[in-house]
């Protein structure tokens, strides 16, 4: 009987231990998983970010030019347009137009899916 009991108890054990030891190998593939997604995400966000932060810059440089061009052509016609090779450039200079439109697809493939929990900074959710 005595064996019986011992041999029970060990098995037992040996069920609780694999069962412990499976839910914590699930936990922690899953927390692995969490973590990458988190990185992932992080990192499409900063690229975003990089990009407006490039595009950003290309239109102040086109506003900064088409004010150059602007007190030109200002001054040129204050002078009363006198034949200029140079009066072309600065007046297709008023002509170029800019557009910024931000990256938002990453924010919004995180929100429309519900994965806005994988960002763990609530300052950075509030900031995007």
């Amino acid at each position: 009987m005595r064996n019986i009991l011992a041999r029970g108890g060990i098995e037992f054990i040996a069920v609780f231990l694999g069962l412990g030891l499976s839910l914590w190998v699930d936990e922690y593939l899953k927390e692995k998983e969490f973590t990458e997604q988190n990185f992932i995400s992080l990192q499409r966000l900063y690229h975003n970010l990089e990009n407006d932060s490039t595009d950003i810059n290309w239109n102040i440089n086109t506003v900064t030019q088409k004010i150059k061009s602007a007190s030109w052509v200002e001054k040129w016609c204050d002078e009363g347009m006198p034949d200029n090779d140079s009066s072309r450039i600065f007046i297709s200079g008023l002509a170029i137009t800019k557009l910024f439109l931000n990256n938002v697809e990453e924010y919004n493939s995180l929100k429309s899916s519900g994965k806005m929990g994988l960002l763990n900074n609530d300052e950075l959710i509030e900031a995007l």
